[in-house]
């Protein structure tokens, strides 16, 4: 009997060991977006893995269902490669930073089907990582944008984390 799946990109409903591992790696994706382009990069690439994983473990259907969620997605995908080519047909190439930036939105289908994948608490748990690194993240440029930042000199306590702060601290032009 074949597992049941969902509706947008048929991943097993079945438990597995690496569910919970691909639960966290999308709790650290989704405060990575937020903060750091590291974690965000880290976790995904954990996620992927889970989810590469599983696709092998249940190789009945696979490559039918990865089809379906790329159909489903087709705007989408159409969106990341305008986003991609027109800059650099006009000669402007997207830098790397921008291109990870652009290539979150493709990690959208794989986000969607994991959703239907997470218990109510992991549910709980990426609702309360992501607003709580959103609401801290709008804190600290609230803190930057009225000058209640605190001065260069008392981050320096900060400096075996090896984070620059140097960016907060640049003039804006105009």
């Amino acid at each position: 009997m074949l597992p049941q799946t969902d509706s947008s990109l048929g991943m097993p409903r079945v438990p597995s060991r690496t569910a919970s591992v691909r639960a966290w790696a999308l709790i650290a994706w989704a405060a990575g977006v937020q903060i750091s382009e590291a974690i965000a990069t880290a976790g995904i690439v954990v996620f992927v893995l889970c989810f590469v994983a599983e696709l092998i473990r249940d190789r009945v259907h696979a490559l039918q269902r990865m089809l379906n969620g790329i159909r489903a997605y087709t705007l989408l995908f159409l969106f990341i490669s305008w986003a991609l080519v027109v800059p650099t047909i006009a000669g402007k190439f997207p830098t790397g930073t921008g291109v990870a930036r652009l290539l979150d939105w493709a990690l959208i289908p794989l986000v969607a089907g994991a959703g239907s994948q997470l218990s109510r608490r992991q549910w709980r748990m990426l609702a309360t990582v992501a607003f709580s690194t959103l609401l801290v993240s709008c804190l600290a440029a609230a803190a930057q944008h009225f000058g209640m930042w605190p001065s260069e000199e008392s981050l320096s306590v900060l400096s075996r984390v090896r984070v620059s702060f140097s960016r907060v601290y640049e003039t804006v032009p105009g």
